[in-house]
């Protein structure tokens, strides 16, 4: 009887800490479907807060400040979000383009400087860029959905889209980073992984082991990803309550025997 009692002891123990990790889990899920909804609430309260500001103020600006700038960019394979994130970093891909000084300082100053801010040109087509003709190379801008020109445009100017690239074998990344042909690019690996050469010295830097979720995809992922969490966490408290209960009623079985001797 005092092991049954000890097992129930620790199996309660083991329930409660799964149900302490699924309402975690649901907490977030919560918070990623609202995100799916609104597509801009993911972006934090500075963005929503400079959007306002923007509409408040939209007769003083010359043009139109566009952003925030990653709502404009959709990975078309999901495997490649992080490394993309990574690439343009969460500033960028947060921050506002303006096209002139005027509308720069009065962007700044309705903002009190809360937000990124990008200047780029008024310039309405796309950059021509050369891409890379190495078999194993996929160009960043090859694997983005880009649905505004001056966004396009921005992130070739501020992170030197044209010169980052993929690469999908994470085996393949320091043969191609540190080749002779590597010149002056910086190569990726899906998971944010980058190498390149610099002054003639090679230089890697590992990803993060996990990214905020910001572009269309990596939210969209991320919440398949909770889902499943939850609903694994679900499976197990349910089979953990089984078992609790089945020690339960052993326990209370042994206890009666005890007594009736």
């Amino acid at each position: 009887a005092d092991e049954l009692e000890n097992n129930l002891n620790e199996k309660t123990l083991a329930n409660q800490r799964i149900q302490e990790e699924l309402r975690a889990a649901q907490t977030d899920l919560i918070a990623l479907q609202r995100s799916a909804r609104d597509n801009l609430r993911r972006w934090g309260p500075e963005v929503d807060a400079a959007r306002a500001k923007i509409e408040r103020f939209i007769k003083s600006f010359h043009y139109r400040p566009i952003g925030p700038l990653g709502a404009y960019i959709r990975p078309r394979d999901p495997k490649w979000a992080k490394a993309i994130h990574c690439c343009l970093g969460s500033s960028l891909i947060r921050s506002f383009v303006v096209l002139d000084s005027h509308d720069e300082h009065l962007l700044r100053d309705i903002c009190n400087n809360q937000v990124s801010i990008v200047r780029a040109s008024r310039d309405e087509a796309k950059y021509a860029v050369t891409k890379s003709g190495h078999p194993k190379l996929i160009c960043l801008l090859d694997v983005v959905d880009i649905s505004s020109p001056t966004v396009y445009n921005a992130i070739i100017d501020q992170a030197d889209a044209d010169r980052q690239m993929l690469v999908e074998v994470a085996s393949d990344l320091e043969k191609c980073a540190y080749g002779r042909s590597s010149g002056n690019l910086a190569f990726w690996t899906p998971n944010g992984d980058k190498a390149f050469c610099k002054y003639g010295s090679r230089v890697f830097i590992a990803g993060p082991r996990y990214v905020t979720p910001l572009l269309a995809t990596e939210l969209r992922d991320d919440r398949r990803e909770k889902e499943a969490s939850v609903r694994e966490l679900e499976r197990s408290l349910s089979d953990g309550s089984r078992g609790r209960g089945d020690m339960v009623g052993r326990l209370a079985a042994a206890k009666k025997k005890v007594a009736a001797l």
